[in-house]
């Protein structure tokens, strides 16, 4: 499990160096999913979605850091906001997991 939090939080990191100010998008925001993609391969659905969740709540943390600027905005709203919208990937790695195959790589084609 700490293998596939480790791949989980660097797929985070690298998905987060696509947008600004950075913007590598054009090389990193494809290539992010494949951490993400091997951290779930080996998993259970139901751990597959607690490492898409926690993805998604760095990635999520890291991108809209900006809106910690905003007057009123606290942690706490952060990281509501965060898990909320965690929860995309989470789902989104779940059904990866519960529907894909693991002898066939048809799966990735899930991803995009």
């Amino acid at each position: 499990m700490l293998r596939g939090c480790v791949l989980s939080l660097s797929a985070a990191s690298i998905y987060a160096s696509a947008q600004a100010p950075l913007g590598w998008g054009a090389i990193t925001g494809w290539l992010c999913l494949l951490p993400l993609l091997a951290a779930i391969r080996t998993h259970d659905w139901q751990h597959a979605a607690l490492l898409g969740w926690l993805f998604g709540i760095l990635a999520n943390l890291l991108v809209f850091h900006w809106i910690f600027a905003v007057p009123g905005f606290r942690l706490h709203h952060g990281l509501i906001l965060a898990a909320y919208l965690g929860l995309y990937p989470a789902i989104w790695a779940a059904l990866v997991r519960a529907f894909g195959r693991e002898e066939s790589t048809a799966w990735l084609a899930f991803a995009a």
